[in-house]
Order: C-alpha cells, then structure tokens, then sequence
C-alpha cells in the first residue's frame, strides 16, 4: 500500500472551469420573454445554468455564443420551443417527447423561436474541447462534439443532465467528487450519441492503483476531493478511472468515498466526545443538517437517534 506522505504529495489541480470560458454565455433577455429564478453551478468540464423562461407572446431569440452547449427542455406548456439555424427555416424535425435536446458548437448560428410556448424550464450545460480532451482520454472520440444536433432525445445524456440540474436546485454545496463525476459521464455520454455501445473492455485497476486510490479517497474524508485529482495520481483520464474503479469494487469513487466517510461517521458517534457537528464536519459533509440527511437516507435513521441507542 503506498504511504501517506506519496498520498498527500498529490498534485493540486486546478479545476479546468477556473477558465471561465462560459463567461457570458448564458443569454438572460428574450422579445416577450422574463428569464427566472437562474441557479449556477461548475463542475469539471462543466458550468451548468438552469432558470424559467416566462413568454408574453412570440419570441426569436439570436442565442448563438462562443462555446459549445448542450441544451435541455426540462418542461415546457403551452407549445414547443424549437432551434433554428435560420430565423426563417422551421425546424424540420419533431418529437412526442417533452425533453428535447440540442448540442451546438462554439459559434453556431442558432435562434430559439417559438409561437405560443408561455413557459419554459430548462438546463444548459456549458463546456469547451480543450477542457473535455483530457478528461475523456481516449474512451470516445470528442471530435463528436463538433457535429451539432438539434432537437434530439438521448434518455441517458438526459438521465444525467436531470441529476445535475438538481445539484443546481440545491442550496447546499455539492459533493465535488459527485458533482465530476455526473459531468465527466454527461461529457463521454455526448460523445458516444449516435456510436454503437459496443467498445472494448477496459482492464480494471491493478490492486496497487486501486489501494493507492482508496487510501486517498479515505486519507481525505474530511476535505473536498474532485475526480480528475484521483484520477491524476494513478496516471488516467477521469472517464477511465471511473470506469476501472467501478469494474473493480462495483461501486462508483463517490459512493465508496460517500461509503466511507458515514462507517467513519458511526465510529466517531459511538464515542461520547464526539458532538454531532463535530462528526459532520469531520466526514466531510458541509454541516449537521446536511449529514443529518444524507445519514438518515442511509440508515433510516438521524445520528441523534443512533448516537443516542448506542449508548
């Protein structure tokens, strides 16, 4: 098993959206239109917008920005907004589902139009190439993120941008590793769409990468730990990396990391010295009321209650 101190010599990365290259790319003014209630959040590879969009009558909207985007309806009433790449050109193709999808490149000429839609939630998710390329590696071929698509429907890439927008709809700091995580498989799900599901195995890890990555995962219980850091100390992208670890425990790295940090919380709470906050504060989670509900999903029941009938 490695030691401690290679442990803690990791590499501080800095998050690659430290860029900031979504600066002004949410678009927040429409014709007859009041955008709502925004929430932001970044993750690696990822700055993600969700807000309502409020229509007083039609709107055509140059939403065109300088990086790519994928966007998603995540509920729409009284019509269908739709993307066109020409004000006067309708979208030529229609789907039954509500949730519909577009992935535009950097730069795109595009409009979003529509005739009756009265209300539109939906998510954006910002990112560009350079910052995508090695976090994939060479698990799927991100040149597939040039080839805009517009009105599509992919339930997996939907699946994942759901989860991240309620991150976003959260008030509570978000679990980094979480966070990456759902942003990296978002970012290598974009760039399978269209692909065959078939692709060669990737060999899982050799037991020391994965002692190496367990013992940093468990050596930081108390801090933020992002994916791309584990991943850098074994040498791998963070899309192989999540993907070995999950072949080799059956769990992903946020939910091992998550496994951890509440059997450390039970051990803690078994002494009487330890305070509920101080346990929280200890495992990682952002206060009492946060562990409170991520314990109670858990076990079915709050720390006060465990601390007190393990007395």
């Amino acid at each position: 098993m490695a030691s401690t101190s290679r442990i803690n010599d990791a590499p501080a990365l800095v998050q690659p959206s430290a860029s900031r290259y979504w600066a002004g790319a949410f678009i927040e003014h429409f014709d007859n239109g009041t955008v709502r209630n925004l929430r932001q959040k970044a993750f690696t590879g990822l700055s993600v917008s969700v807000a309502d969009l409020h229509c007083e009558g039609p709107t055509c909207k140059d939403i065109r920005i300088g990086c790519a985007r994928l966007s998603v309806t995540l509920d729409e009433r009284g019509g269908r907004m739709e993307g066109r790449t020409s004000t006067s050109r309708p979208a030529t193709r229609r789907f039954d589902t509500l949730h519909q999808m577009s992935l535009t490149p950097a730069n795109m000429p595009l409009w979003a139009y529509s005739d009756t839609t009265r209300y539109i939630a939906f998510a954006l998710f910002f990112f560009d190439y350079a910052t995508v390329l090695p976090l994939i590696g060479d698990d799927a071929d991100v040149r597939a993120l040039v080839e805009p698509r517009l009105m599509f429907f992919d339930e997996r890439a939907f699946l994942l941008a759901r989860l991240l927008a309620m991150e976003c709809n959260d008030n509570t700091q978000t679990d980094l590793l979480y966070g990456d995580s759902l942003s990296v498989a978002l970012l290598l799900r974009l760039c399978r769409l269209g692909k065959s599901e078939e692709s060669q195995p990737r060999a899982a890890l050799a037991p020391h990468r994965l002692r190496l990555a367990q013992e940093y995962m468990r050596t930081n219980l108390s801090t933020s730990v992002r994916l791309e850091e584990v991943a850098s100390l074994l040498g791998l992208s963070p899309a192989h990396f999540s993907r070995a670890f999950k072949q080799c425990t059956g769990l992903s790295p946020y939910q091992w990391r998550l496994n951890e940090r509440l059997e450390h919380a039970l051990r803690m709470l078994a002494q009487p010295s330890h305070t509920i906050s101080q346990v929280a504060l200890a495992t990682g989670f952002t206060d009492q009321a946060h562990f409170t509900r991520v314990f109670r999903r858990a076990y079915g029941t709050t720390p006060a209650a465990w601390k007190r009938d393990a007395r």
